[in-house]
């Protein structure tokens, strides 16, 4: 894991689990496509995708957000990045509203991911709701 910190701009969110960032000053600024790390949101036809979308919009976009990133960058500018958006973990907020799932700790999750997907669970929060979300669980983890 890289210890790098980069400030960024928070341009558009793609999906629950994904946005695009400006990061670096006005001449040199450089576009990412960023995944937030240890999650994975709702694909785009479960039901409960327009929401995680929405949630993480209104916690990151237009806003100053702070990356960690996991990977180095790939083609294209993508990264995959512990983001944080208004002094909250991007992945801590959708995980505990329900809005997107844990990843395993083998796959990039913790602890404490695990334990905040477990009680939206258990309130029966956003996927969690219909009391059926391991039979919707999510497409694996896009590279």
């Amino acid at each position: 894991m890289s210890t790098a910190v980069l400030f960024c701009l928070a341009i558009a969110v793609t999906s629950g689990d994904a946005l695009s960032v400006r990061c670096g000053e006005a001449a040199a600024a450089q576009t990412l496509t960023v995944r937030v790390a240890g999650i994975e949101a709702p694909n785009p036809t479960h039901p409960r995708s327009g929401t995680a979308r929405l949630a993480l919009r209104q916690l990151c976009e237009r806003q100053a957000i702070t990356l960690r990133p996991r990977t180095p960058p790939r083609a294209g500018g993508r990264v995959t990045a512990d983001v944080e958006c208004q002094g909250q973990r991007a992945a801590d907020a959708q995980v505990r509203a329900g809005l997107a799932w844990a990843l395993s700790l083998g796959e990039g999750g913790t602890a404490a991911l695990l334990q905040a997907q477990q009680e939206a669970r258990i309130a029966r929060r956003g996927v969690w709701a219909d009391g059926d979300a391991d039979a919707r669980t999510p497409l694996p983890r896009r590279p």
